[in-house]
């Protein structure tokens, strides 16, 4: 389903303190290459859900699954943004033809993990 989509996606899991599942969404959808997060939608989200910690996801549908220089500061910019209201990206998750990458496991931003 995720990787079958002809669009990108953006996903998000909602976590509680323990780190159990609350729900997951699909938060947004864009054009080929590219998306669009809306903070607005993605917040409202987290707080229907009562969740403090996320894991944000997204497809690749034709392409590799490493990151671009958009995911990476977009990733940023979302744990600083995030953060200030104690909530907490435990990791961005982009899903490709070619396997699956962890922001958190490749440290593909160190300074936040």
């Amino acid at each position: 389903m995720f990787l079958d989509a002809a669009k990108e996606e953006v996903r998000c899991i909602f976590l509680d303190n323990e780190l159990n599942l609350l729900d997951s969404e699909k938060i947004c959808e864009g054009d080929f290459g590219k998306v669009g997060l809306p903070l607005r939608g993605l917040l409202q989200q987290i707080f229907k859900a009562r969740s403090n910690r996320i894991v944000l996801a997204h497809n690749h549908p034709y392409g590799s699954c490493l990151p671009s220089r958009a995911d990476v500061d977009v990733t940023r910019d979302l744990y600083e943004f995030l953060k200030r209201m104690d909530i907490e990206l435990i990791d961005h998750v982009i899903a490709g033809r070619d396997g699956v990458w962890s922001m958190r496991e490749h440290e593909t931003f160190p300074d936040i993990w």
